[in-house]
C-alpha cells in the first residue's frame, strides 16, 4: 500500500497545520504541544468512482469498501488488488435496501450490511448466507453512509447497530426524550436485539427543550471494550464500556472550544405541528462530526465551530442560466479542526484542516485513513485512493 502519488509526496503540512505559530520547546503545557498529520502508507485502488473505506478484516488481509451511488461492495487485498465485487441494487430478495451505514467485515469471509429490510450477510461472491430481518419505518431512515454503527462485540454473536424505534414521536412530545435509547445490541444467534443506552439527564437533549429527533442519531467509535459517543449539536462527549450484555456510563467530558456556535433550542411546543422526522436543522451551526479513541488514553475529535447566527448570510436566488437558479450569498464555513483530548482536557493546539481532505474514514489504534476528495481537490482521477496518518509532535 504505498502507491501514493506525486503529488501528495510532499510533507503533510501542506495540507494539515496547526493553528498557533511556532513556539520554543521550553516550558510547554499539555495544551501547548504542536501535533501534525504525517502520511505514512496509502491505499489506491483501481476504481472508478467514490466508494467509502469502510473496514479491514480481522485477519488485515482484505479491505471493505462501498459505492453507495450503485450499491456496490468491492472487496481488495491489503495492496488494494480488487479480489471480488458485487452489487445489490434493484428489486431482488437479498437487497437490504437503504442502508444505515458503512457495512463491515463479520469476520474474515463475510460482510454485513444493515438496511431498511434488515441485517444482511454476504459471502465475498455476493451470496446472502444469513439475514435478520427487521421492520423499520421508510420515513424514518436516514443513510449515512459516512459513518459506521456497526461493531462487534464479545462474544462475536454480538453486534451493535444505530435506534430508530422511538423516533417517530413528535419533538414536542416529552415521551421521546425520556425513552428514546441510541443503539440496540443485535444477536446473531437468536435474530432478536436489545435496546441500550438512554439518553444521559445532563446532557443537552434533556434540559426541557425541543430538538428535532434527526438530532438525537450519534456518531460512535468502539475500541475494545470501550465506545465512544458523541452527537453533532451537544458538546458533551461520552465514554462507555460493555460488560454484563450492556454499555454503562464511565466518563463524559465537554468539547472546551470556543467559539462553537450553536443556535438557541427552541421550546418543545414549537415542533406540536410538525409530523416529520427529518425536521431540518440550521447547518451553518457548530458540528462534531466524530470522536476516536487512539492509544494512550488519547481522544481526536474533529469539529467545526460553525458561523455566527448574526453573521449568516441571507439566501439570495438569482437566475444564472436559461432554466437555473442558484443562491449567489452563500455562507463560507470555516475549515474543519482537530483536537486531541487526555483525561478530558485539551491535549496539544487543535489542527485546522487547509484542504477538502479531512473527512475521516477509518480509525484503529493510532492509524487515522483519509480519503482523498477529488471534488474538493478539482481534479479527475479514476482511482480511490485513501491515505493511512498518524499523529507525530512537530519538532
Amino acid at each position: 500500500m504505498t502507491k501514493l502519488l506525486f503529488i501528495f509526496g510532499v510533507s503533510i503540512a501542506l495540507i494539515f497545520t496547526s493553528c498557533s505559530s511556532e513556539k520554543t520547546n521550553e516550558n510547554i503545557s499539555d495544551s501547548d504541544i504542536e501535533f501534525k498529520f504525517e502520511i505514512v502508507d496509502s491505499l489506491t485502488v483501481d476504481y472508478l468512482g467514490m466508494p467509502f473505506l469502510c473496514d479491514f478484516s480481522p485477519s488485515k488481509e482484505r479491505v471493505l469498501l462501498f459505492n453507495s451511488r450503485n450499491t456496490e461492495f468491492i472487496i481488495t487485498d491489503s495492496e488494494g488488488e480488487i479480489i471480488s465485487q458485487f452489487t445489490k441494487e434493484g428489486d431482488i430478495p437479498d437487497n437490504p435496501g437503504i442502508l444505515a451505514d458503512k457495512p463491515i467485515f463479520y469476520d474474515n469471509q463475510t460482510v454485513i450490511a444493515r438496511g431498511l429490510k434488515g441485517v444482511f450477510a454476504y459471502d465475498f461472491t455476493g451470496e446472502n448466507i444469513w439475514k435478520i430481518s427487521t421492520e423499520e419505518n421508510p420515513d424514518l431512515w436516514l443513510g449515512r453512509l459516512s459513518e459506521r454503527s456497526m461493531y462487534l462485540l464479545s462474544p462475536s454473536k454480538y453486534f451493535t447497530i444505530i435506534n430508530y424505534d422511538d423516533l417517530a414521536v413528535n419533538p414536542s412530545n416529552d415521551s421521546l426524550y425520556e425513552n428514546h435509547q441510541i443503539l440496540k445490541i443485535m444477536n446473531k444467534e437468536s435474530r432478536k436485539s436489545k435496546p441500550v443506552i438512554s439518553l444521559e439527564t445532563f446532557g443537552r437533549f434533556l434540559d426541557g427543550k425541543g430538538y428535532p429527533a434527526i438530532s438525537m442519531l450519534p456518531t460512535i467509535h468502539k475500541r475494545e471494550n470501550k465506545l465512544l459517543v458523541s452527537y453533532k449539536r451537544d458538546k458533551l462527549i461520552y465514554l462507555y464500556e460493555w460488560e454484563n450484555l450492556s454499555f454503562h456510563l464511565k466518563d463524559t467530558f465537554s468539547l472546551t472550544v470556543s467559539p462553537f456556535y450553536l443556535d438557541e433550542p427552541k421550546e418543545r411546543e414549537s415542533f406540536k405541528d410538525n409530523s416529520s422526522f427529518i425536521i431540518l436543522e440550521k447547518i451553518h451551526q457548530g458540528k462534531i462530526k466524530g470522536a476516536w479513541l487512539l492509544d494512550n488514553d488519547l481522544i481526536l475529535v474533529q469539529y467545526n465551530i460553525g458561523i455566527k447566527e448574526s453573521e449568516r448570510l441571507k439566501p439570495k436566488i438569482e437566475k444564472t442560466g436559461m432554466n437555473e437558479l442558484t443562491n449567489t450569498n452563500q455562507n463560507e464555513m470555516p475549515p474543519d479542526q482537530f483536537q486531541l483530548f487526555r483525561n478530558g482536557k485539551k491535549y496539544g493546539e487543535p489542527l485546522e484542516a487547509r484542504l477538502a481532505f479531512s473527512h475521516v474514514e477509518y480509525v484503529k489504534d493510532n492509524a487515522i485513513w483519509f480519503k482523498k476528495d477529488n471534488e474538493a481537490l478539482n481534479i479527475e482521477d479514476d482511482y480511490a485512493v485513501f491515505y493511512k496518518a498518524k499523529l507525530v509532535e512537530k519538532r
